[in-house]
């Protein structure tokens, strides 16, 4: 036993409802820098905020959208942003649109991406989710990689009742935590996602 949780807190990845917004807690890139840094391509300087990312726990996160109507949520963690997004997608019998411009993005992220500094698991979580999701023509490659980064200890993506979403988004910024509403779900396209 590692804890213990009230049967009617518990939070899973399965449960979101159409109009849902999601909310994603941290930025992504971390396993595309991680490679970097294995590599000496990241200055000194700039390690301190990627590992800041990584040791930043959830807890803020997960204690401020305890007062929400929050239906679903889960980690993104080695399966990537749209990995992660898709089991939710499935799970809830729901479809997702992720909106790409709206994703934050680690400083440097895309730029060692193009350089060939990008992991074999983001590859691989890529080529797990595509016959599943829906990538605009226009979306180059590294872009579709970076969505699917692997991550470690990454932030919470929270489906929230959409007439809550301002104010949780507002109160997940108070406590510090570094929140984007990145998407949100959909009745149509069940268990896909469509990225814009």
């Amino acid at each position: 036993v590692t804890g213990l949780i009230h049967p009617n807190k518990v939070r899973t990845n399965a449960g979101a409802k159409s109009g849902n917004q999601l909310i994603l807690t941290k930025p992504i890139g971390v396993g595309i820098l991680t490679t970097s840094i294995k590599k000496d391509r990241l200055d000194a300087a700039e390690v301190p905020r990627v590992t800041d990312v990584m040791a930043t726990l959830n807890k803020a996160a997960a204690e401020t959208m305890e007062s929400f109507e929050v239906h679903a949520c889960t980690d993104v963690t080695g399966f990537g942003l749209i990995g992660h997004a898709l089991e939710m997608a499935k799970g809830s019998g729901m479809g997702i649109k992720i909106w790409a411009d709206q994703v934050p993005l680690l400083p440097r992220v895309r730029e060692l991406a193009e350089e060939g500094f990008i992991p074999g698991g983001t590859k691989n979580n890529y080529l797990h989710v595509q016959s599943s999701v829906v990538f605009p023509e226009s979306m180059d490659q590294i872009d579709r990689y970076i969505l699917c980064d692997a991550v470690t200890s990454g932030g919470l993506l929270i489906a929230v009742a959409e007439h809550q979403a301002d104010e949780l988004f507002n109160r997940l910024r108070e406590a510090g935590v570094e929140a984007s509403v990145i998407g949100e779900v959909v009745d149509d396209h069940a268990g896909h996602i469509v990225v814009q």
